[in-house]
Formats: structure tokens, C-alpha cells, sequence
């Protein structure tokens, strides 16, 4: 386990999670926020690189969302390092999930855990430019919008938060 809230916990993706994180991918709702949907074989390289990525122990990488009422997967979460020595998070949500707070919930504590058992200092969040949703989840947790970013050919907004001194 990464950590948990009152309701979730944010684990690592574990060798029998292939087909749960291809249904992920492979949902509309989410992949049209982010990407398009994935094929088995794009999801089963990102899969394998996580997993490699697991063993040399770094502090950044791809992670479930679970529901510990239910042990149901809801989602994933994401911590990656980027160029300017700052961390990226993210998630992503299940359609079903959505609206019930979850996503406050895991970024609220997504930030605390960087803050306390990282060394980054600085947070980055990207957003689809029509994700208002999103938007409100980061500013109600802290974030400031920044400027606007092309990633992957889109444009995106790009959000931050610094740790205090």
C-alpha cells in the first residue's frame, strides 16, 4: 500500500491486474479525458514497464484506487517526475464513481503523502481544458493554475502546488 484515506487505499498494480487495468484503458469515459482508448497490447506495455518500474524503487509511478468497503477498483493514480524536478499527479475514475468525493479524497491525501514521504517539493496537475470538474477538485485542494500546456497534441491546463516551508 502507497496510503490511504478513510475511504480508499492506493496500492501497487499487482501481476494478476492486466485485464482490470485494460478495462480501465479501454473505458471511453475516462480514456477521453486523457488519451485514447488503449488496445490489450498498448495496455499490457504500459503494465510491464510499471512493473519494472516497481522493482528499482523509485518514489514516482502508476497505482489502484480501491475501495475498502468493497475491494472493488475504482480507479488509478498517478505520480510522475517531471522535467523541472516537480512530480505530476493524476487520476483517473471509473464513470460510476464519479461525484461521491473520491477524487478530492485522493488528491487531498496524494498531496500530504508527496509532501511527507518524498523529496518533491512542487506538485504539477494537468487538466483537459473542458474538465471543469477536475479544475474544482485541484483548486478545492490548494492548486493554483499556472498557464496553459501542450501535451500529446493537446492543449491542457496546468495546475500547481508548492510545499510549505
Amino acid at each position: 500500500m502507497i496510503f490511504e484515506t478513510d475511504r480508499l487505499l492506493v496500492r501497487k498494480w499487482q501481476e494478476d491486474d492486466l485485464q482490470q487495468l485494460h478495462n480501465l484503458f479501454a473505458d471511453e469515459a475516462i480514456s477521453g479525458l486523457v488519451a485514447p482508448p488503449l488496445t490489450m497490447a498498448e495496455t499490457r506495455k504500459i503494465f510491464d514497464e510499471q512493473m519494472i518500474q516497481y522493482s528499482v524503487k523509485t518514489q514516482t509511478g502508476r497505482y489502484f484506487i480501491i475501495d475498502k468497503e468493497n475491494d472493488q477498483l475504482i480507479g488509478t493514480f498517478l505520480l510522475r517526475k517531471s522535467e523541472d524536478h516537480a512530480v505530476e499527479i493524476g487520476y483517473a475514475l471509473i464513470k460510476k464513481e464519479w461525484g461521491k468525493g473520491y477524487a478530492t479524497e485522493i488528491v487531498k491525501r496524494g498531496i500530504e503523502y508527496v509532501f511527507n514521504s518524498t523529496e518533491f517539493e512542487v506538485i504539477h496537475a494537468y487538466t483537459d481544458l473542458a474538465n471543469f470538474s477536475s479544475k474544482n477538485v485541484l483548486e478545492k485542494c490548494g492548486f493554483t493554475h499556472l498557464v496553459n500546456s501542450t501535451e500529446f497534441g493537446t492543449e491542457l491546463n496546468l495546475f500547481s502546488i508548492e510545499k510549505e516551508s
